[in-house]
């Protein structure tokens, strides 16, 4: 067993012991959809391993899995989505709901995990946008846009998670906030171990920092939709923090 793969369970079996304390914890939530939406569900305890690790922010290690009727659906900030292939289309009693959601400050964050360009995921997730936001489509985030420092100041607007397909991150944008973010670079990929603490997947063609930049975007996608009053002209850190009251 590597020191490293020694590490991890160790703040695996720390956190798990530890994560009910405080004031404030982050709940990670997955949607379901009619295509192999848990195809990266065992990602997300790993994430919130490092979240953890890295912020001062709570976490819970258990993923819950949502409908988007399910009542408790805005309990939640963020909820991630991810697949391989094309999914049915949404009822619009569905749309509906998921729009009024993402209205009210909800944020989906999508994640295209087949590795690969033109997926069925893909368009299935396009159709979906179309439909949700007519008249906001997804385009390019920019370098300044708040989800490149709402904690890691990344410098390019762009990232690679198991894969560097795409090197722009798309999201809609409703006037002061981008609820939803689309990664095609399959982030949760790259976040990804076996219980002994070893990685499962390579991150190519960039290696190990590759995967750095893959863990970088999902904290910042939390913190993100955590603080969603956070402005790009804000000092960074101290400013983050006094508002989290850490």
């Amino acid at each position: 067993m590597t020191k490293r793969s020694l590490i991890f369970i160790l703040l695996l079996f720390s956190f798990a012991a530890f994560a009910s304390d405080g004031p404030e914890r982050f709940a990670p939530a997955l949607l379901r959809h009619g295509g192999d939406y848990e195809v990266r569900k065992n990602a997300l305890p790993d994430l919130m391993i490092e979240l953890m690790a890295r912020t001062s922010v709570n976490a819970y290690m258990k993923v819950k899995t949502l409908n988007i009727m399910d009542a408790d659906l805005f309990s939640y900030p963020l909820i991630f989505m991810s697949g391989t292939k094309s999914f049915p289309a949404f009822s619009n009693s569905e749309r509906d709901r998921l729009r009024r959601y993402l209205e009210a400050g909800g944020m989906l964050v999508i994640d295209d995990a087949s590795g690969r360009t033109g997926s069925g995921f893909d368009e299935s997730v396009r159709r979906e946008m179309a439909a949700l936001f007519p008249y906001n489509p997804l385009i390019n985030l920019n370098v300044d846009h708040a989800v490149f420092r709402s904690f890691f100041l990344l410098r390019k607007p762009f990232f690679a998670g198991r894969v560097l397909i795409s090197p722009k991150l798309e999201g809609v944008v409703l006037e002061s906030h981008t609820p939803i973010i689309f990664s095609k670079n399959d982030a949760a990929g790259s976040w990804e171990r076996d219980r002994g603490g070893r990685y499962i997947n390579d991150c190519l063609p960039g290696g190990e920092l590759q995967r750095q930049e893959g863990f970088k975007f999902g904290i910042n996608s939390i913190m993100y939709a955590m603080t969603l009053d956070y402005k790009k002209d804000a000092a960074h850190m101290k400013a983050l923090m006094n508002r989290r009251g850490r």
